[in-house]
């Protein structure tokens, strides 16, 4: 008897394909050479799946990148071991239709560099893999892009369009050169700023990275939305203008102005600040700012960054132009004004600094804006909290006017309203750069009551002030109409006091009229108080008013009244509900008392009663 002796089985593959890197669909034989098979039979398998028949090959057109293909042989030799064997795994590269698989550098127009041929439709995925360049030497049509890291396309003076609903992701250079981009619907781009020579938008744009473009940016009616985790920078060298421009940025990210912009149509805020960074951004004679609020605006705390807008504003008509902050409702016609916002703080005295905004407001040619002291218009002066910077007494907001540039800042007063974050004004007669102001420490001056009397013809008025810091004197200022001022006498006051103090002052001159006080600290700043009338004939009624009314929210209560004598009053809601309640003493002529109490919009009735009898009720309206 004889006795073989035992023979390992064994199977191994080739590909057809000498360095398995195939374009997509490309026919590919794997080849099985068995040892000590006998007869065998054969299972192929790509990754781990079975496929194909009972041969020693198997052909596919339909591999996916980096599957594996093996095989199983099961072998039928005499004193066969180790059967069914498995063979080696071949795994094939396989490149899309766009792949680049020409050299180092090569013509975009050439067949022979792409799988599939040459890119040029707008469903056409394109690959640009790392370390090859590519030259533009016709003008195709994509619809998505990726140039491989250290990978590179000269677009010479050719046009690249991507379809809509495409994408361009950079991770190498793309030199726009004296080329042409064309976006030719909704689109997006990521990764390394391309460096665009012209840019022509047919869709909206979203950005997740720089925006460079050095020549003509065509952004018709699009929205170019800057998005993602990192700031963006924009710098256009050509043509600047946008039609809408969205930031929505996430985190601390941010869009920066490399240069300066316009934007003809709408500045979006959803998410992220807009970094003015010493430009200027121009809204024009219809572009406005939407949805600036403490999450996401526009700033800039340096010199000359600006935004810009131009708007016709008629008598009687309220318009905050290209909704910068600054609402205006004049009694006469302005004209075409120009507005420009700034973001630089500056010092308004000793304890006095500014929030991060001020306004200007001129003609179209920067000259005053003033029509002879007849202007007689409301202010609504709009902050951010975030805007208050150092200012921590948020109540003692008050705007400020710099008459010239030579001049000191002077405060003008206002009432404001914590919720809606204003600051109103009424009578303002001339423009020039107005801001506004507040303490980190008590007010200078808190006045208590501000009053006018009578006495053998002559005006006396008396005011009383709760405390004092830092006061210098009180100018008393009168006026025939209520508009041109003059100054008629000066009372020293005490610099600094905690006490109740009493001030008067007689005027000489035996002519009714208005009158308002000027504060003056010891620092040059100035505060207004008033004004009030003089009445010196009989009165023989209650003659009360609220003055602003409507107002926002703080307001002053004037009651005229013939004789001394105590009156109460009190402020109370339509259903009947009390507020507030006090007791004054009324002297001869006009009475000023201030009313704080914080109320929330609506109609109200103060309520005066006299000690003799006398009643008045005044219907008051909240903004």
């Amino acid at each position: 008897m004889s006795v073989n002796a035992n023979q390992a089985a064994s199977v191994s593959i080739a590909s057809s394909d000498a360095d398995n890197t195939i374009c997509s669909g490309t026919s590919v034989t794997f080849t099985a050479t068995p040892t000590n098979g006998g007869t065998p039979s054969y299972q192929w398998k790509v990754n781990g799946s079975d496929v194909g028949t009972n041969s020693n090959t198997y052909t596919s057109t339909t591999l996916a990148n980096n599957d594996a293909v093996t095989v199983e042989m099961t072998s039928t030799a005499t004193c066969a071991t180790g059967s069914p064997a498995t063979s080696n795994s071949i795994s094939t590269t396989v490149n899309a239709t766009g792949t680049w698989i020409g050299g180092a550098t090569g013509d975009w127009n050439v067949a022979g560099n792409w799988c599939g041929g040459v890119p040029n439709s707008n469903s056409a995925v394109v690959s640009i893999p790392a370390g090859v360049t590519v030259d533009l030497d016709d003008s195709p049509s994509v619809l998505n892009l990726t140039i491989g890291t250290g990978a590179t396309i000269n677009a010479d003076i050719y046009t690249l369009t991507i379809a809509s609903g495409g994408a361009l992701l950079n991770n190498g250079t793309f030199n726009g050169q004296t080329g042409t981009v064309v976006f030719d619907g909704d689109g997006t781009i990521s990764g390394t700023a391309p460096n665009f020579n012209n840019l022509t938008l047919n869709g909206n744009l979203n950005i997740n990275t720089n925006l460079n473009c050095s020549g003509n940016f065509t952004p018709n009616t699009s929205t170019v939305e800057f998005t993602g985790s990192s700031s963006s920078t924009i710098t256009l060298s050509g043509s600047k203008t946008f039609y809408n421009l969205k930031i929505n940025k996430s985190g601390t990210a941010e869009v920066i102005l490399g240069e300066d912009i316009a934007v003809s149509h709408e500045v979006i805020f959803t998410d992220g600040n807009l970094k003015l960074n010493l430009k200027e951004l121009n809204l024009g004679i219809e572009g406005n700012l939407i949805g600036e609020k403490e999450a996401s605006y526009a700033y800039c705390d340096c010199p000359d960054a600006s935004i810009v807008a131009t708007r016709t504003i008629s008598t009687g008509q309220t318009v905050d132009a290209g909704n910068l902050g600054l609402s205006i409702t004049p009694a006469v016609n302005m004209g075409t004004v120009k507005v420009v916002r700034r973001h630089e703080r500056v010092t308004l005295a000793t304890e006095s600094t500014s929030i991060q905004r001020s306004y200007y407001v001129s003609d179209p040619a920067g000259n005053s804006v003033q029509n002879n002291g007849l202007l007689d218009a409301t202010l609504v002066f709009h902050y951010l909290q975030s805007q208050l910077g150092d200012i921590e007494l948020e109540t003692t907001l008050s705007i400020y006017r710099k008459p010239s540039s030579e001049s000191n800042w002077v405060e003008y007063g206002g009432t404001h309203d914590e919720i809606t974050k204003t600051v109103t004004i009424s009578n303002w007669q001339s423009f020039s750069e107005v801001t506004l102001g507040g303490f980190n420490s008590p007010l200078p001056v808190e006045l208590l009551s501000f009053n006018s009397s009578c006495q053998e013809n002559q005006t006396v008025l008396s005011w009383q002030t709760a405390s004092e810091h830092n006061s210098s004197h009180f100018d008393i200022e009168k006026s025939t109409d209520g508009t041109n001022w003059r100054v008629i006498g000066q009372v020293p006051a005490a610099g600094n006091s905690t006490e109740l103090l009493s001030y008067s002052f007689m005027d000489e001159e035996k002519s009714n009229g208005y009158y308002r006080l000027n504060q003056i600290d010891i620092d040059g700043l100035q505060k207004y108080y008033g004004p009030i009338s003089a009445i010196c004939e009989s009165i023989n009624h209650l003659n009360g008013k609220t003055i602003p009314n409507p107002s926002n929210n703080e307001f002053w209560l004037q009651i005229s009244s013939a004789e001394q004598q105590k009156i109460t009053y009190i402020l109370q809601d339509m259903n009947g509900s009390k507020i507030m309640k006090n007791t004054a003493e009324l002297l001869p002529g006009s009475n000023m008392f201030p009313i704080r109490e914080t109320i929330p919009s609506g109609m109200y009735f103060i309520i005066l009663q006299t000690e003799k009898g006398q009643q008045q009720v005044i219907k008051h309206v909240r903004n």
